[in-house]
């Protein structure tokens, strides 16, 4: 059961870090294409 607890939070994780990578990454993309 423990297990399952440790895993779900690993998930949540994973989802709020890709989260933050694909904001920055549009944040970015954005800056470029203003840049030109």
């Amino acid at each position: 059961m423990n297990g399952d607890v440790a895993f779900e939070a690993n998930v949540v994780f994973l989802l709020i870090a890709m989260d933050k990578a694909v904001r920055k990454l549009a944040q970015t993309k954005s800056e470029i294409l203003k840049g030109f």
